[in-house]
């Protein structure tokens, strides 16, 4: 039904810079898209990489390289529409292992869209992706509705390459292929992934942002308490280490293994008692949100979920300004107002959603990590 469309790779450790750059202007909804940039730019550098403003990009049919698992699409045309009636469709999109992420430069318009279709207030919980086909039905020659077959596309796109270059065998007595993972998909794609085989598993969750700008105005306070706790009880502010790997990962909601644990904790911040002991701490996922958000029961109303909460969403903007300089562009050309931390809730934790309201987070949709056994037939 929808046709494989050309995707450019991003081939070099300051080409992803800019690109990380350039992806500010799609915050927060790129925050997760964002997050997985910043990892591959932060991490060994390309001493291949070119310098020069124009980069050279290979087409995503050649040999796939970890390292720059980065992708833009298009800009995707909308042939029907008259010039100048609407922005073409932008997917970036990283696709890596058996995990894929991707975020169109459409999508606050398409989620105002399923808002609308709701009828029923203007709440980012509307954007789902039942309101989406809503939306599609009552305007099936719009611009979303273009939009909407060219994100098909991209599917089809991302499905049909992971087919041909892994060539992986099924593992199922049907003989379906092993499913391919899609993270932090907005819920508004939801219907169009479903389209293309089998849903499996997963989890759905309200997506939280908080911008720079409104954590440095908790600054000092954040550091006042700090210094009192310290001085009052004890308790001292650090990160995470190896040891501390086994307890974190025990309680936390979502059951992670070992490897992806010691991932957690290489960018996280912890309060400790007198005697050594971790008592509240939070790390970082490979996008870039915050992970596993924790306080002891005896250790809870003393703030100290908000104080690591801030600290490590603090680091992460750090992280982000150093890692854009990387491509040439100066930091301080983007405004604290234009960078966000984020952090994902699953839907039924109501009390972590009111608490990461208080502490200034706002939530800005629903989103999903879900595994799709493709049929690759649509």
């Amino acid at each position: 039904m929808y046709k494989q469309l050309p995707l450019s790779r991003f081939v070099s450790t300051t080409q992803e810079s800019r690109h990380l750059a350039d992806l500010v202007q799609q915050l927060p909804l790129s925050a997760s898209q964002f997050g997985l940039v910043l990892t591959s730019v932060l991490g060994p550098a390309d001493e291949n990489g070119s310098s020069g403003i124009n980069f050279p990009t290979q087409n995503i049919d050649e040999e796939p390289e970890e390292l720059h698992p980065h992708f833009r699409s298009g800009p995707l045309p909308q042939s029907s529409l008259s010039p100048g009636t609407s922005e073409p469709t932008v997917i970036d999109i990283t696709i890596q292992g058996h995990a894929h992420c991707f975020v169109a430069h459409c999508e606050k318009e398409m989620m105002q869209a399923a808002i609308d279709a709701a009828e029923s207030g203007s709440s980012t919980d509307n954007a789902t992706g039942e309101n989406m086909l809503q939306a599609l039905k009552k305007q099936p020659d719009s611009v979303i509705a273009r939009h909407y077959d060219n994100i098909c596309s991209i599917i089809c796109t991302i499905l049909e390459h992971k087919a041909k270059t892994f060539k992986r065998k099924g593992n199922r007595e049907d003989g379906k292929l092993e499913p391919e993972y899609f993270y932090s998909l907005n819920d508004i794609w939801l219907p169009a992934l479903a389209a293309y085989g089998e849903l499996t598993g997963g989890n759905r969750g309200v997506k939280f942002v908080i911008s720079e700008h409104d954590l440095l105005l908790q600054e000092d306070e954040v550091k006042a308490r700090c210094a009192q706790l310290e001085n009052d009880q004890g308790l001292t502010l650090g990160t995470m280490e190896e040891r501390d790997t086994a307890l974190m990962l025990e309680l936390n909601g979502v059951q992670y293994d070992a490897h992806y644990g010691r991932y957690i904790i290489k960018r996280s911040a912890c309060f400790r008692s007198k005697k050594g002991n971790m008592v509240a701490w939070a790390g970082t996922h490979g996008d870039f949100s915050i992970a596993a958000l924790h306080v002891l029961p005896d250790y809870r109303k003393l703030g100290l979920g908000r104080l690591v909460l801030w600290h490590v969403a603090r680091e992460h903007m750090s992280l982000a300004r150093k890692a854009i300089e990387i491509g040439g562009t100066a930091s301080e050309t983007i405004p604290s107002t234009a960078l966000y931390a984020h952090a994902d809730c699953l839907e039924h934790n109501l009390s972590t959603m009111v608490f990461m309201e208080r502490c200034g987070w706002r939530r800005i949709g629903m989103y999903n990590w879900v595994g799709l056994y493709a049929n690759r037939k649509a």
